[in-house]
């Protein structure tokens, strides 16, 4: 068994923003700057649905944690699995990798609230030019190179992109796929996706209706007593 096998076989859990610099996206500012935000990270989970028409368990969860979250200023404890952490510390070398292609200068925000809408944010993984951004995944070997075969982004990452360019007003997002344990022909896969306002119509749609189901439950718990 490879020393990379046997990292992935030790999850361990570990606070958000350990080791990370000050107001860098993982730091502990940044954590308690989008505490109670539905986060474009999370879209994927907001819009999931189950067959029988119920709420599925992962967009209950969430809620419930963004209750938390409300209530008590803090942010939620999160597991951080060994893939998790492997695809945090390439991100940066997948950036450089991106612009040395490229010849463009990647501009790294904070988290970015949207304009009109409370308690909706999301952290870029890079601004791009004046109309674009990109979005970083350094996953399994076996994920990349399924993606190098089909030539486009998974559809699993279609909520959070879509959600980056709704809340930034930007146009497109290079989807960028990375794993420097590949050939270095191999190591880089960048896909242009383009804004899709319909999509985005729907997602603004789900969305507001989640964050009222949350002031809904703020509400109820503002009043809660317990019976006798």
């Amino acid at each position: 068994m490879s020393d990379f096998d046997d990292m992935l076989e030790r999850e361990e859990r570990q606070p958000f923003g350990a080791g990370v610099e000050p107001g860098a996206q993982g730091s502990v500012e940044w954590l308690y700057e989008k505490v109670g935000h539905a986060s474009c990270s999370n879209f994927a989970d907001l819009m999931s649905t189950r067959k029988d028409g119920k709420e599925a368990a992962p967009r209950r969860d969430y809620r419930i944690e963004l209750v938390g979250e409300r209530l008590t200023g803090q942010p939620s404890e999160r597991f951080v699995s060994s893939y998790m952490k492997w695809g945090t510390e390439h991100e940066a070398a997948a950036r450089m990798a991106y612009e040395a292609r490229t010849g463009k200068l990647v501009v790294v925000p904070g988290f970015t609230k949207h304009a009109a809408l409370q308690w909706c944010g999301g952290s870029v993984d890079g601004l791009v030019d004046d109309d674009g951004i990109i979005e970083i995944k350094c996953p399994s070997t076996k994920t990349h190179i399924e993606t190098l075969l089909a030539g486009t982004m998974p559809e699993e990452h279609t909520a959070q992109t879509q959600g980056y360019l709704w809340i930034t007003g930007r146009a497109w997002c290079d989807f960028i796929s990375f794993d420097p344990r590949l050939p270095e022909h191999l190591q880089l896969f960048v896909c242009r996706v383009p804004r899709n306002d319909d999509y985005i119509a729907k997602l603004y749609a789900t969305v507001e209706v989640f964050l009222d189901e949350i002031e809904f439950m703020l509400r109820k718990l503002a009043t809660y007593k317990q019976a006798a």
